[in-house]
């Protein structure tokens, strides 16, 4: 499938409630470029450790540029099997970490999902973020 006829997933969607839940659902491409809904209700006791990202290079693939600086207040909210962000952003499905971040200030929060594939961060990592949301493997 040419990703130019691929439909776009609709946007994630996330609130933080006054429990401290997150709520909300993120849009993947599956294994075979479907796009599924992945609905999470969450309530992370702790944000991961800081830790380094690598991100595939979209213009230069299939290599990879890590993080400069850590990525830090990044809570778990679930975690996604077989799949893709978007076609350019892994060349192949994976499973990863769908996280919450705040983007806005303490004050004023603005809560946005990020998406790390299992295979752009450290095994440690993936291993928190498991433990985090109660999952075993």
């Amino acid at each position: 499938m040419n990703e130019e006829t691929l439909k776009p997933p609709p946007p994630d969607t996330i609130i933080r409630t006054l429990e401290g839940r997150f709520q909300g659902s993120a849009y993947l491409y599956g294994p075979d470029f479907e796009i599924k809904e992945l609905k999470f209700d969450s309530q992370p006791n702790k944000p991961l450790e800081p830790f380094y990202y690598n991100k595939p290079d979209t213009s230069n693939p299939p290599n990879f540029t890590k993080d400069e600086k850590p990525r830090t207040e990044v809570y778990p909210v679930a975690i996604a099997r077989e799949a893709r962000r978007s076609p350019t952003h892994l060349y192949e499905a994976d499973d990863a970490i769908i996280a919450a971040v705040n983007t806005g200030s303490e004050e004023e929060q603005k809560w946005e999902t990020r998406y790390f594939p299992k295979s752009c961060i450290d095994e440690g990592t993936w291993k928190q973020a498991m433990e985090i949301l109660g999952i075993r493997e």
